[in-house]
């Protein structure tokens, strides 16, 4: 039996006893020893001797009801206090061990949250400036079906690797939407300096005939996601012609 439920136990037995002591004086007082009642007697003369047993016996049981009440209250105040210091201390006791894979999981998380907020911090206070100087393409003049490539002449002033892309699109009103295709944006690392990259854009087969406008743009995010994505660099428009 663990020491919590000895305790326990000890603390019912000091407080039925206690009880015990309580109802067995209270029913002394009521009932001296030295006297008795009868129908037609009435009540008969107590022996002076049985008077002093009597308070002798009411004091004793008093004095042993006190005790046991103050040791039940102590005990149940020693449980309560146990009980908490045990709830606060129960990490306190685990195995080394273990307190030890804590420690470095938890430097880890730690390690992976200051290095996240540094590199936050540095793509922060890092400025880039990209410009589109020109904007040309392979021919002018293009048919259904065929591919186009497109060149452009990008100024950066820093060197940009991530998630860099190029976009490209016209808009086509008898068509109902946008000519663009997501699969040929391309992923591209910037230069500092002026520099060419280029990419290609397919006609639909239901693409408008005739001219259009031909618009690019340099994105930073997601490759071939606009809506995940930020247009840091506009181009001027080209014309080219589609036919049949």
């Amino acid at each position: 039996m663990e020491s919590e439920t000895r305790k326990e136990l000890w603390a019912v037995i000091q407080a039925v006893g206690s009880l015990y002591c309580c109802v067995l004086g209270t029913w002394a007082v009521y009932h001296p020893p030295g006297s008795q009642i009868t129908p037609t007697q009435g009540t008969a003369p107590m022996s002076p001797h049985l008077v002093w047993w009597q308070l002798v016996l009411i004091v004793g049981f008093a004095i042993c009801a006190a005790s046991l009440a103050i040791g039940a209250i102590s005990t149940f105040i020693s449980l309560t206090r146990s009980k908490e210091d045990s709830a606060e201390s129960v990490g306190q006791r685990k195995p080394a061990w273990q307190r030890l894979q804590w420690c470095n999981a938890e430097r880890e998380r730690l390690e992976g949250e200051v290095n996240k907020w540094k590199r936050l911090s540095e793509s922060a206070t890092r400025f880039v400036c990209v410009n589109i100087i020109s904007l040309k393409v392979d021919e002018k003049t293009v048919s259904r079906g065929k591919r186009l490539t497109i060149r452009y002449e990008i100024v950066s002033s820093e060197d940009v690797s991530d998630n860099i892309w190029l976009g490209a699109s016209f808009p086509d009103p008898k068509r109902g939407r946008p000519v663009y295709d997501t699969s040929q944006d391309k992923l591209i690392s910037l230069f500092k300096g002026r520099h060419e990259y280029d990419r290609d854009l397919t006609m639909p087969p239901d693409v408008s005939l005739g001219n259009h406008m031909l618009r690019a743009n340099v994105w930073h995010g997601v490759v071939g996601d606009s809506t995940h994505s930020v247009a840091i660099a506009n181009g001027g428009a080209v014309e080219i012609v589609v036919v049949a």
